[in-house]
């Protein structure tokens, strides 16, 4: 579907519906309270239950456990609202300086989320500029982020069309939204699907390989195929394997690990 939706389920909450990586729907999500290695995070059963559940009271075409392929999980702090549980706790964020005499600040940062990661931070650094007397004022609010300066994937891919014609059409699309215009740090002077370098599986080639080990300081298979990319949907053991055997060739001899 091409379409996103937000599912208003009969518990008040509300599940998302939403393309991804072309192929997939990505749905979620839950918010349980969790206690542990936050590393250790995982879907439960029960939520992949419930999650399933809340989709199919929408839709007509019904899912189940196998069709999952990929979960991922995470721990994010909560403010202690005093409301018992992680569902009704507050998404807002505070901070705290703590800059005792003669001794370096300290900037306490607790709650946030990644919808308000740039305002968090704009105003985090606003709390410290008192501590640097020749900072500038703010001015990343209107600031695009890298690789995003361009007017809309449409006309990003369209460009990208017209330079890089031999581009297979997904290949293309996918560097429009996991790079936007960075990926001309790997695309310019090529010519033709070859000039990308051998192939590693799926749509990756060695020249993207190395702009993240270069430019994203990608270092494991990890990195790569989830951190970075997601074609860890896609690629085989055998295609994994060879990834990481291009990774571990990379590696300055004195920096290689075993095991």
């Amino acid at each position: 579907e091409p379409e996103a939706y937000i599912l208003q389920n009969e518990d008040n909450r509300i599940v998302f519906v939403i393309p991804y990586e072309d192929n997939f729907s990505l749905i979620g999500t839950t918010d349980v309270d969790y206690q542990g290695n936050p590393s250790e995070a995982a879907i439960s059963d029960e939520e992949v239950d419930y999650l399933c559940a809340v989709v199919n009271d929408h839709f007509k075409r019904k899912i189940s456990k196998k069709d999952v392929v990929w979960t991922y999980s995470g721990v994010r702090p909560l403010m202690d609202d005093e409301r018992g549980e992680a569902q009704k706790a507050s998404r807002d964020y505070s901070f705290e300086v703590d800059a005792p005499q003669g001794e370096a600040p300290l900037l306490s940062i607790f709650g946030g989320k990644i919808t308000t990661y740039r305002k968090l931070a704009e105003a985090a650094t606003n709390a410290i500029c008192q501590f640097f007397p020749e900072t500038s004022g703010p001015w990343t609010k209107d600031t695009r982020l890298p690789g995003g300066n361009f007017d809309h994937h449409d006309s990003l891919n369209a460009s990208l069309k017209r330079q890089f014609p031999w581009l297979p059409d997904a290949m293309r699309r996918r560097f429009v939204r996991t790079y936007g215009n960075l990926c001309h740090h790997f695309l310019d002077g090529c010519t033709r699907l070859e000039d990308l370098g051998p192939a590693l599986g799926a749509s990756l080639h060695q020249k993207e390989v190395d702009y993240l080990i270069e430019y994203e300081w990608a270092v494991t298979v990890e990195d790569v195929i989830w951190r970075r990319t997601k074609l860890g949907l896609y690629l085989t053991e055998a295609e994994k394997n060879q990834l990481q055997q291009y990774l571990y060739s990379r590696q300055p001899q004195s920096q290689r690990l075993v095991g």
